[in-house]
């Protein structure tokens, strides 16, 4: 297998624009975008120095999906995402897998985790 350069979760929406509003309202994502008339595929960026990252596929019939993104200061994104009205579906806490972290749910059911590392799992 070659260098792998980034890995990009692909999540499934019934609504595009719903998962965009929510994705940069409320978890604090940027430059929304999409594919076709009307947008079947879509996205985000987590800044607007990364590539993309998350992208969305218009698919009534899949499943929910799930994401887990290593991040800085979880405490206080955890606190900022509460308060823009975030699903949370685990509050923050140290895991015994070695992450400080907590999950939320999209408008769709996908289900994204936030953390930073604490050290070796106990």
């Amino acid at each position: 297998m070659p260098d792998v350069q980034v890995v990009i979760p692909v999540l499934p929406t019934t609504d595009l624009a719903r998962a965009h509003t929510y994705y940069c309202d409320v978890l604090g994502f940027l430059e929304p975008w999409g594919f076709g008339e009307p947008p079947q595929y879509g996205g985000v960026r987590a800044d607007l120095e990364q590539m993309p990252a998350i992208h969305f596929t218009v698919d009534p019939a899949r499943g929910a999906g799930e994401v887990f993104v290593i991040i800085d200061e979880v405490d206080a994104y955890f606190e900022k995402v509460k308060a823009a009205g975030a699903q949370v579906v685990f509050e923050i806490g140290d895991r015994p897998y070695g992450m400080r972290d907590f999950m939320v749910a999209d408008p769709d059911g996908n289900r994204l985790s936030f953390g930073t590392p604490t050290g070796a799992p106990t």
